[in-house]
């Protein structure tokens, strides 16, 4: 999966601080008089908050130089083991022992206050700046979010016909759904285990990792999809965190410079090194992993790197790194939606400093009040948090079941937002034999581009007279039986184009008199979402897509002019790509792929191509 924000979706979440471990001036004197603490507040820790967030935000606006910056999931991950493990652990040897209750509690007032502020706003965003396809997709991962099991959506769910990572403002709330998946089994572990020795714990906490570890390590190297948000293949960063919390119960950290500078290092090596062809999760995770679990055991706060950790602005962004986190997604994907050409690095790292803004505000008038029982009471909590779920559950299920709202906008671009449904008939034509006594057999082959080349052929020709069948599933029709039996056959751009295949089908159709074509990709710029900002919606144009066009030039380079059907060339004028017509239909709602207005737009444009109606006129 891609992690540079195309097709694979962002790998990020920041742990949050447990109310018991922020500093204040209660805890420092209840510490002073040897009362029970949770667990000691160290400075350094949220410093390597902010050594993980500042690289986050930076990789997400797409600062290449930082092209390993989503492993702050992972720093984050083991910073929550420790943590966590460290408080239930030391409330369990308390007087007043360990409390579930009180426990989720504690994580409902540190999570739910600023995450349902940046859903409310984002939701009033989405409404106005997202077209249907991504008001659908903003509500799937709105009711997802809500439930914490946005990492079980994207996990199931996420695939070709999805909308743009870069577009979605939820998606980094999948990790939200890791911990709180794992924090619900593991503290009932620690409870049942609790009158066990602690070596017993440790022990089986370790091989429960290693299990992980291996199970994330088996599935990489078979190709499996979704485990980037799965939690049994991210559970061993969580208690790598926890080994820690056990090594250092009772006592702090033990200073050693060097380990702790080795950690630091080994944490920019994977910032630096890292990019979207690393596989991850892995045994490559066990980089960062290890580097965090050295800086949380031998960083001192008089020590070389604890020293820089506790530097006070550093600090500072450590203590607003959970708001930090849920507003730089939201703040990127809306700028993206509302710009009529993609932002590029520089700009949206100009808007750090906004997420940042946001998250501050946050912080200071919205979580640290609701983290006060004495200013918000549990009653309060609930009166609260409980309408609020339920409407946030109700509106994402609406926004999903109305297909994105299309009624809030004009009959046109209502009509145009449908091709989800539009799309599905072409599985009808998915056969395995001609049968019919048409003039003309046409085998299509390819992905979803070619069921947009099978409307194209629809819209232009309709099916009287030709016979289609098309498959996605066919990897290369040289000496296929549907081939075989054939007059047509066209072939679309695929990201995974075979040059072998080219290479094999070519000579073939030409020695069986096959009339073959292969179909360029098509794109219609990198957002159309800023169409929702604009009066006039007629014939409007973007800059065609660069990275998109580079992989035509691939596939051209390697087919004959005379077997190659340039789309883009057909619709494209001046350099620029339309992406509405005269009517003001889209004529694609993902910049890929086609509506209904769309195959009639550049079916028009294609089939005037005499080689083509030569091919389907028979």
């Amino acid at each position: 999966m891609d992690r540079q924000g195309g097709a694979i979706p962002y790998p990020l979440n920041l742990e949050r601080q447990e109310n018991d471990v922020i500093p204040s001036d209660a805890s420092r004197s209840a510490a002073s008089k040897g009362e029970h603490s949770a667990l000691k507040y160290r400075r350094e820790i949220d410093g390597l908050r902010a050594l993980a967030v500042l690289p986050v935000m930076f990789f997400h606006a797409g600062v290449t130089a930082l092209s390993g910056g989503f492993v702050g999931v992972d720093i984050f991950f083991v910073i929550s083991g420790y943590l966590i493990t460290s408080i239930i652990i030391g409330e369990m040897r308390s007087e007043k022992g360990f409390s579930i209750a009180r426990f989720y509690e504690r994580r409902a007032r540190r999570i739910l206050p600023a995450l349902y502020l940046v859903l409310a706003c984002s939701t009033v965003m989405g409404w106005f700046l997202l077209v249907p396809d991504q008001l659908e997709n903003f509500g799937q991962s709105l009711f997802a979010t809500t439930a914490f099991s946005n990492n079980l959506l994207l996990a199931f769910t996420a695939g070709y016909w999805d909308v743009l990572t870069e577009l979605k403002p939820l998606v980094h709330t999948w990790s939200l759904g890791v911990e709180e998946q794992f924090y619900f089994a593991f503290p009932v572990l620690l409870i049942l285990m609790r009158k066990q020795p602690a070596k017993l714990v440790i022990a089986f906490l370790v091989a429960a990792g290693i299990g992980s570890l291996a199970l994330a390590e088996a599935t990489v190297r078979g190709g499996g999809s979704g485990l980037f948000f799965l939690p049994h293949t991210r559970a061993w960063e969580l208690l790598f965190g926890s080994l820690c919390a056990y090594q250092l119960q009772g006592k702090g950290p033990t200073r050693n410079d060097f380990g702790a500078l080795i950690g630091v290092l080994m944490i920019a090596y994977a910032i630096l090194t890292f990019d979207s062809q690393t596989p991850f999760p892995s045994a490559w995770g066990l980089i960062p992993v290890i580097g965090t679990a050295l800086i949380i055991l031998f960083a001192t706060h008089d020590s070389w790197v604890g020293r820089c950790l506790s530097f006070r602005p550093v600090v500072a962004i450590g203590l607003i790194s959970y708001s930090a986190y849920l507003w730089h997604q939201p703040v990127f994907a809306f700028a993206r939606a509302y710009s009529q050409d993609r932002p590029d690095a520089l700009a949206l790292s100009l808007m750090v400093p906004v997420a940042l803004l946001l998250a501050y505000l946050s912080w200071r008038f919205v979580e640290a009040p609701f983290r006060d029982r004495g200013r918000v009471s549990v009653k309060a909590m609930i009166c609260i948090f409980g309408p609020a779920s339920i409407a946030f559950l109700g509106i994402g299920l609406g926004l999903s079941i109305s297909k994105g709202a299309p009624s809030r906008l004009p009959q046109a671009m209502a009509e145009g937002s449908r091709s989800s449904e539009y799309n599905s008939r072409v599985f009808r034509f998915k056969e395995n034999a001609f049968v019919s006594d048409k003039p003309v057999r046409l085998l299509v082959v390819g992905d979803s581009f070619g069921r947009d080349l099978v409307n194209m052929v629809l819209e232009t020709y309709g099916d009287d007279k030709v016979e289609i069948i098309y498959r996605d599933d066919l990897k290369c029709p040289a000496g296929s039986n549907l081939a075989a039996q054939s007059h047509v056959i066209f072939v679309t751009h695929s990201l995974k184009f075979d040059a072998d295949c080219i290479a094999k089908t070519l000579p073939w159709a030409s020695a069986n008199g096959k009339h073959l074509f292969y179909f360029g990709s098509k794109n219609f710029g990198t957002n159309i979402s800023w169409i929702m900002r604009t009066d006039s919606r007629a014939n409007l144009h973007n800059r065609p897509d660069m990275h998109n066009m580079h992989m035509i030039d691939e596939m051209r380079a390697l087919v004959p002019d005379d077997r190659y059907v340039p789309v883009m060339e057909r619709i494209m004028k001046d350099g620029r790509v339309p992406f509405t017509d005269a009517a003001g239909n889209l004529l694609s709602n993902d910049t890929r792929h086609l509506t209904k207005a769309g195959a009639i737009y550049v079916g028009k444009a294609v089939f005037e191509d005499l080689r083509l109606k030569d091919a389907l006129s028979r």
